[in-house]
């Protein structure tokens, strides 16, 4: 075997350094593809029909996740994944499963002829043909036991015509010993839905409203993907996600309760440290618990139980409804006003979120608290609620009994009992705002 730069030299003869190097290719746009909003604008046709539900704990959002990405991510590369000559070539001739992110001149890689993204299912090629299946083929041989998992396209939302989103789950027939079949959701819009900077203002959104039946108020677009990504995880009891447009990548994970959600910075396609290749190797393998890799958040939160979760969710069947989200739903029309991205947008400091111990696990430490409720109190409100006997000797203050008035239609006097009531979780902490990276589409 040759060793790397040598002609005819496979990833396999040095996977460590090829991950490393490995960028992925420029998505052209060509003229007949939808047309895209001008350079730093939203598109404002996001098209998802998620409303305000009551069974969302979703809260807030960290802006970091407590760990240095440049360094962590490439320093787990460098201990797992070998640098010598494997025996297995870039390709599995089996499953047809191959490394398939050019890597010259380095590496002997051919140019996979890729069709220009005209539309979804060509978008949704770039992204499996190229990080996807080179992230699954590279995980297969840096961690044997993860040969049975697989990405796998999910097709059945009602939402469907305007992303894609691809499950790392495990074959129906293999039994898991972690208890989960699907650990990371990885959802993809393509750029002219979900532009650079709406992948920007997504990952700078910092909490995510409660429902309040008296108001129903619609989500913005933000929001239709938070709750969007939230349902789709719930339902698969898979925390990790990832939200990309190829153009830029978002990595993040919900919390045990599920009531926070801790985002890191957008990573563009191009990035050297770390490279997409190698994220998304460090963010499967920490799916998976792997030694050496990124732990979840601790928050205070009661974590949901299963019995809480709609019907449809608990069966593995996002909730969707027949609505109609056009242009008129958003807030303006590009052609009209901008969007100043500096100005409300926050990121978490590093101070905000501390390792806990030496195993890495890390604990979110909220400065300030919204006021909660004894559940005793929330049980008797929800009782005299129940019984339309809400007066003015209750000695529960007047939120409270609102609140529990407008909840007790999902939640009953035993489930509170049972202490599976919902414990409003902290405000987000005031952070300073964050420089905005911008990535650059071309046209052909």
């Amino acid at each position: 075997m040759g060793i790397p730069g040598d002609i005819g030299v496979p990833a396999t003869e040095n996977l460590r350094f090829y991950l490393s190097q490995a960028v992925l290719p420029l998505m052209k746009m060509p003229r007949n593809a939808p047309r895209l909003p001008p350079s730093g604008h939203r598109s404002h046709n996001i098209g998802l029909s998620t409303r305000p539900e009551r069974y969302r704990r979703l809260e807030l959002v960290s802006q970091g996740l407590g760990i240095d990405v440049e360094v962590e991510v490439p320093n787990y590369s460098g201990h797992v994944v070998p640098d010598h000559p494997l025996e297995e070539g870039d390709c599995n001739s089996e499953t047809g499963i191959a490394i398939r992110i050019p890597c010259n001149p380095t590496f002997d890689i051919p140019q996979p002829p890729m069709i220009p993204p005209t539309d979804l299912d060509r978008f949704a090629s770039w992204l499996v043909y190229l990080p996807l299946q080179t992230t699954e083929r590279a995980m297969h041989l840096v961690h044997p036991k993860s040969r049975p998992w697989s990405f796998v396209c999910q097709n059945g939302d009602m939402d469907d015509a305007h992303f894609k989103y691809y499950a790392w789950e495990l074959e129906p027939c293999v039994p898991s010993t972690s208890g989960r079949k699907t650990t990371v959701i990885v959802m993809a819009m393509p750029p002219w839905t979900l532009t650079p900077t709406d992948l920007q203002c997504f990952a700078a959104c910092k909490e995510f409203p409660l429902f309040n039946e008296s108001r129903r108020a619609r989500f913005n677009d933000d929001e239709r993907i938070w709750g969007k990504l939230y349902d789709i995880c719930l339902s698969r009891d898979s925390p990790y996600f990832v939200v990309t447009n190829y153009y830029g990548w978002v990595f993040g994970v919900f919390s045990k309760g599920w009531s926070t959600a801790f985002v890191g910075k957008v990573q563009t396609y191009a990035d050297l440290k770390p490279t997409i290749l190698q994220y998304l190797l460090y963010w499967l393998s920490s799916s998976m618990n792997e030694p050496g890799t990124y732990s979840r958040p601790e928050v205070p939160e009661t974590h949901i139980k299963r019995g809480l979760i709609p019907q449809t969710l608990d069966r593995g069947l996002v909730t969707v409804y027949d609505t109609r989200c056009d242009q008129s739903d958003s807030e303006s029309f590009w052609e009209r006003k901008n969007d100043d991205l500096q100005s409300g947008f926050s990121f978490a400091a590093e101070s905000d979120i501390s390792h806990a111990d030496s195993d890495r696990t890390i604990t979110y430490r909220p400065s300030k608290a919204r006021r909660s409720y004894d559940p005793r109190d929330w049980l008797s409100a929800c009782e005299e609620a129940r019984e339309g006997d809400i007066t003015s000797e209750c000695t529960l203050n007047e939120d409270a009994a609102s609140d529990a008035t407008s909840q007790w239609s999902s939640f009953s006097a035993s489930t509170i009992r049972a202490g599976n009531w919902i414990n409003p979780v902290p405000l987000p902490l005031r952070q300073a705002p964050a420089p905005i990276v911008g990535c650059v589409m071309t046209r052909v």
